[in-house]
C-alpha cells in the first residue's frame, strides 16, 4: 500500500514564543497563527509484495527532510514499520526556517500511518503525538505548529496543560493577505539553543507578547491591517528580549531597510537568525515594496492562506 500525505506550514501572526513548554508551565499561552499554500509532502509504502514500492523488502528511502526530521525521527514515528517501510518527503518551502517544516512532516507522517493502520486518530491525537515525538528526540519545542498543520486556516490556539484550539473564519484574514509579505533571507546564521528555563526579563516579555496577542484579535475582526502591523512591530521588539539568539546583524539591517521603505511592521518566523521574514505593508504598495527588496537581493515568497489542514489518500 502507498500513501500520499500532506500537511500545511504556518506562519505566527502573533503569539509565537509563548508556546515555549518553560512559558506554558506558567501560564496558558495564547497564539494566533494561519496555514499557508506551501506543504511538507510524505509518501509511505508498507507493502513489501506492491511492486509500486519504490524498494522491495522495505528501508527508509533517502529523502529530503526537514531540519531535525532525520531518519531517527522518522523510525521514532513509525516505530513497528520501521523496518519494512520506505519514506520520502519533500517541502515546498526552505527546509528549517521558521515555517514548522518539521512538524508539519511529523503530521504528515503519522496521518499516513493512520490511514494505513485504519486508525482514526482525531487532529489533537495526531497533533499531539508530533509534539510528543519530537520531544523524545530530545528537542524543546512549543506546540503551535503541530496544532496549524493538523487542522489548517486561521486559528487561536490557547496552549497550557491541555490545547484549544479556536478556528476563526476566512472574513477574518483574507483582508490581510494583500498587506502581507513574506521573503527567504537566508539559512540560519547560528543554531538557536532552546530555552529550559526562563529569566525575570524574559517572562516579562513574554507576558507582554500575550497580552498584543489578544490585543491583535480586536484588530483582525476590523480588518485593520495598519494598527495590527503597528502592533507587530511592538511584538518582535519584544519577541527579541526572550533570546538574544533570535535576531543578527543582518536581520537587523534587512528590517531596518524594510521599514525605511513602507514596512509598518514584520519579525522573523520561528526560531529566527535567518529563515523567512514577515512583513505587513500598505496594500497598494506591496508591489513597489517587493520590488525594493528585490533589489537588495532578498526574495519573495508569493504565498496565499490554506485553509485545508491535514490530507490523506491512497494511490
Amino acid at each position: 500500500m502507498i500513501i500520499q500525505a500532506k500537511a500545511p506550514l504556518r506562519i505566527s501572526l502573533l503569539g509565537g514564543a509563548t508556546d515555549n513548554d518553560a512559558y506554558t508551565k506558567l501560564k496558558v499561552a495564547i497564539v494566533v497563527n494561519a496555514t499557508i499554500n506551501l506543504y511538507q509532502h510524505v509518501t509511505l509504502c508498507v507493502d513489501e509484495a506492491d511492486e509500486a514500492c519504490p524498494v522491495a523488502g522495505g528501508c527508509l528511502g533517502e529523502s529530503e527532510l526537514p531540519e531535525g526530521a532525520n531518519k531517527d525521527f522518522a523510525k521514532l514515528i513509525l516505530r513497528d514499520l520501521h523496518d519494512k517501510a520506505w519514506v520520502s518527503s519533500s517541502c515546498d518551502a526552505k527546509l528549517g526556517a521558521g515555517l514548522g517544516s518539521s512538524a508539519a512532516f511529523a503530521v504528515a507522517l503519522f496521518g499516513a500511518i493512520s490511514r494505513y493502520k485504519g486508525i482514526a486518530l482525531n487532529k489533537d491525537m495526531i497533533a499531539g503525538s508530533a509534539f510528543l515525538a519530537e520531544k523524545k528526540m530530545g528537542w524543546v519545542t512549543g506546540r503551535q505548529d503541530q496544532y496549524a498543520s493538523c487542522y489548517g486556516g486561521v486559528n487561536v490556539l490557547e496552549i497550557g496543560e491541555k490545547v484549544t484550539v479556536t478556528p476563526l473564519g476566512r472574513g477574518f484574514l483574507e483582508p490581510l493577505q494583500d498587506a502581507l509579505c513574506l521573503f527567504y533571507v537566508g539559512e540560519r546564521e547560528r543554531h538557536i539553543p532552546n530555552t529550559f528555563a526562563l529569566t525575570a526579563e524574559q517572562v516579562k516579555a513574554l507576558d507582554l507578547i500575550r497580552e498584543m496577542t489578544v490585543g491583535s484579535l480586536d484588530y483582525l475582526i476590523k480588518k485593520d491591517w495598519y494598527n495590527y502591523g503597528r502592533l507587530l512591530d511592538l511584538y518582535w521588539q519584544e519577541k527579541k528580549k526572550t533570546n538574544i539568539h533570535i535576531t543578527t546583524e543582518t536581520i537587523d539591517n534587512i528590517y531596518d531597510y524594510a521599514k525605511e521603505n513602507g514596512a509598518v511592521g514584520g519579525k522573523v518566523c520561528g526560531a529566527g537568525s535567518g529563515g523567512y521574514m514577515l512583513f505587513v505593508v500598505q496594500p497598494e504598495k506591496k508591489a513597489e515594496f517587493i520590488l525594493k527588496m528585490k533589489e537588495r537581493g532578498i526574495a519573495n515568497t508569493d504565498f496565499s492562506f490554506s485553509w485545508d489542514g491535514l490530507s490523506t489518500r491512497i494511490l
